[in-house]
């Protein structure tokens, strides 16, 4: 059997420090997806511990380096995903502060919606005006036909014409027609 040199942090040269680096990096090549940004950052860690590894004399020289510094990067890899897995992320889109008052922008906004909703209900016919004043009161078609004296067929057409009136002038009043 032969001697295998001890390879310790003094032994290490530029070159060791290049070909390490690449062992390193070809071995976290497979988690390059799964860790994303992370990558560097579980690189670098490789590294320190390899360094630290053979600061302490913890290569024993039973595999080849290279070998060793392969375990060490996919250690420390399957360690952050794991620790990723167990974050819990928040998007911030889902994020919704709770305040009582509207910002000036939803002022505005709800403000130009309601002088829309106006127009559209001026430009309606006085029947489409009052079914929607019916609707709103919760009232069933059946109520409603029988409040108006027609059948519920006829009732249920005039709010599908109404409906389709209404989306058309809102059109034209969005676009400013």
């Amino acid at each position: 059997m032969a001697v295998v040199p001890r390879v310790t942090i003094e032994s290490i040269d530029e070159v060791t420090t290049a070909r390490i680096t690449g062992w390193i990096e070809r071995a976290l090549v497979r988690y390059r997806v799964d860790l994303g940004t992370d990558l560097e950052d579980v690189a670098q860690e490789a590294f320190v511990a390899v360094s630290k590894a053979l600061e302490r004399d913890e290569f024993r020289g039973e595999s080849r380096l290279e070998t060793y510094v392969w375990r060490i990067a996919q250690f420390r890899a399957i360690d952050r995903l794991r620790r990723n897995r167990r974050r819990t992320f928040v998007d911030v889109d889902d994020l919704v502060l709770e305040s009582e008052e509207r910002s000036p922008i939803e002022r505005v906004l709800s403000a130009e919606r309601q002088r829309q909703l106006l127009e559209v209900l001026q430009e309606m016919p006085e029947g489409c005006r009052t079914l929607w004043g019916m609707i709103v009161e919760g009232l069933s078609y059946r109520e409603m036909s029988a409040r108006m004296g027609v059948s519920e067929g006829a009732l249920r057409v005039r709010a599908s014409r109404c409906r389709r009136m209404a989306v058309e002038a809102r059109r034209r009043v969005e676009s400013g027609e």
